[in-house]
């Protein structure tokens, strides 16, 4: 084969390697983005939407309820809401921050992708600490509350708190066990493929 031959064969090759390249990069780019939207929907509703819902009953609540020093577990009750919202806002910027940047190269853009799915699993299954445990003693706050405004010697109270309650710990079971399952049968299979990915192109 002359020379003039093997450099066209080498180019085209070339060719069709960058164009590879190309259409991967794309792929995981376009799959950032989606991502992206999912964990800035649901960083409005952890995050600002419990600093909202703090501030919210903090101000339409009866002042019966909210007001004087006897009624103190109301205020620690909004302030562990709004402190959960508070973290995941500074949780969010501080991932924004560390976001890959569409210019990089493709392993570069893999390995900032991996890190922040490996984030995004941190936070599902470690929920029971940073939302679901803060919202349950909220609740408990909440219901010691009602007990000292409504009084002790009610057992229809009782009765209603008890079914709010059960409801209420049903909800976060359920919360709980569906990060957990998000996390396990579609992040972690995301960041396995990926990573796989990276080691390939370490390999090349």
């Amino acid at each position: 084969m002359k020379l003039d031959e093997i450099q066209k064969v080498w180019q085209s090759q070339d060719a069709r390697m960058t164009v590879r390249t190309t259409i991967l990069l794309e792929s995981v780019r376009r799959k950032q983005r989606g991502y992206a939207v999912s964990l800035w929907i649901r960083y409005l509703r952890e995050g600002w939407g419990a600093i909202f819902a703090a501030v919210l009953f903090f101000f339409t609540t009866e002042s019966s309820v909210s007001m004087g020093s006897g009624f103190w577990p109301f205020y620690v009750a909004l302030a562990i809401i709004c402190g959960t919202g508070v973290f995941r806002v500074i949780d969010y910027h501080r991932q924004k921050q560390k976001a890959p940047h569409y210019s990089e190269s493709t392993l570069s853009f893999i390995e900032s992708s991996l890190a922040d799915i490996s984030h995004r699993i941190w936070l599902l299954e470690n929920i029971l600490w940073w939302w679901v445990l803060p919202m349950a003693v909220a609740g408990c706050f909440i219901i010691f509350q009602i007990l000292l405004i409504v009084g002790w010697h009610h057992p229809s109270v009782f009765m209603e708190l008890g079914v709010g309650a059960v409801i209420f710990a049903l909800i976060l079971v359920f919360i709980y066990w569906g990060n957990l399952l998000t996390a396990r049968k579609y992040w972690q299979p995301r960041r396995a493929d990926l990573q796989a990915l990276a080691d390939r192109l370490k390999i090349k």
